[in-house]
């Protein structure tokens, strides 16, 4: 491509924009269209941001429940496989949650071939409000929760886990975030359980831009810990490697606000090696492209403001249009260089991204590190999406 774009064999100079370097002809359209794949690149990360900066917020009223009476019932859903060593842990962490246990219940929802179910059995024989939900086959993640959600008898339903723990008032937290009747969808804010300066600078730059969101009514919103208004809880798409999003989609389209809210925290467990991570982000990154493309309709839907007009648009560019933007700006700049046009522009954008990867293999500046393990996820998502489909059974 970019020697189709910028190279041609002459024997002399030719007229008009060009630079001669030994035989070959290096056009300046390719450093154009360098910067252009650059700015577009960066386009919606702009656009969000001056928005952000000149657009009044949402006016959300903060509500709270006035007594216990008024608070909903909640359903945890706990799906598992294989989850013997963590499962004791998960269900102690579930009751030692600040929320009234009278309110809650715990529904595990399991195809595990060890010994998994025989000790939620053994929690059941002393704690009245857990249930066991037997998946014959393992189905995958999508379609666990599909099971847990239509079998929860609370007002709210709660994704969690089995590998996520809370602080004491994680769930009371979340919960009362449906104090407002406009909220249907609400996602917490993770802590590693291990120091990882890429992830958790990836993650810092995800909670500034859903704090964002959320002052402008929705956020997009991707985690583990989610709770939801069962009234809206749809059917989840049960190849769906992205279950989180898609239902707090789904419940937006419907009229109601997805928020984030920082003082719902929760622990997570993060692979430490950088190959590992990357399978872990590359499975995401596929089920959010997936996720985009088939919700595409709601792109600059005027019923559902500012969420269609920017917030959407903006994670569909950079989730979707983003990474083979990435791909033919390398594409592009190697072409140049390795042609012998060492022009500024290709020499400039081949330094940013040897910059990039050194600040990944080194773990700092951990935003710019963040940034650039996302990157290379999206793309190598993309291309396993097309090769295999999406991976929705997760490995452990």
């Amino acid at each position: 491509m970019a020697g189709f774009l910028c190279l041609s064999r002459v024997r002399h100079n030719s007229p008009g924009r060009s630079l001669s370097a030994g035989n070959h002809l290096i056009c300046w359209p390719c450093e154009e269209a360098i910067i252009v794949l650059v700015a577009l690149f960066l386009l919606p990360y702009v656009i969000e941001t001056s928005v952000a900066a000149k657009v009044r917020p949402h006016n959300r009223v903060e509500r709270t429940f006035a007594t216990q009476a008024e608070l909903p019932s909640i359903s945890l859903i706990v799906p598992t496989y294989n989850e013997e060593k963590n499962i004791d842990t998960k269900l102690q962490n579930l009751f030692e949650q600040s929320y009234p246990k009278e309110r809650m219940e715990i529904i595990v929802v399991d195809s595990s071939t060890d010994s998994t179910p025989r000790k939620v059995g053994a929690w059941m024989d002393r704690v009245p409000n857990i249930r066991l939900v037997t998946e014959p086959q393992r189905m995958g993640l999508a379609h666990a929760l599909n099971l847990g959600y239509s079998a929860a008898r609370g007002d709210i339903v709660i994704k969690s886990d089995c590998d996520i723990l809370y602080d004491e008032d994680s769930v009371s937290n979340i919960v009362m975030n449906f104090a407002d009747p406009k909220v249907g969808a609400v996602s917490g804010r993770q802590k590693l359980r291990s120091g990882n300066d890429v992830e958790s600078g990836y993650r810092e730059l995800l909670n500034k831009k859903r704090r964002l969101e959320t002052r402008f009514g929705s956020a997009y919103i991707v985690d583990p810990f989610c709770a939801f208004r069962k009234s809206l809880v749809e059917k989840i798409y049960e190849r769906s490697a992205s279950d989180d999003a898609e239902l707090a989609i789904k419940i937006r389209k419907k009229g109601f606000y997805s928020i984030f809210d920082e003082n719902a925290v929760f622990y997570e467990q993060t692979p430490k090696s950088k190959l590992e991570r990357l399978k872990q982000k590359q499975r995401r990154a596929q089920g959010h492209i997936q996720l985009h493309l088939q919700q595409r309709s709601i792109l600059l839907k005027r019923d559902l403001g500012i969420f269609s007009s920017l917030i959407f648009p903006a994670t569909f560019w950079t989730v979707v249009l983003n990474p083979w933007l990435l791909l033919t700006v390398i594409m592009l700049a190697f072409g140049e260089i390795l042609s012998f046009g060492l022009s500024p522009v290709a020499l400039t954008t081949l330094l940013g991204l040897c910059v990039g990867l050194v600040s990944y293999l080194l773990g700092k500046p951990k935003y710019l590190a963040g940034f650039f393990e996302s990157q290379m996820a999206l793309l190598v998502g993309w291309f396993v999406l097309i090769l295999k489909g999406p991976s929705y059974m997760w490995t452990k």
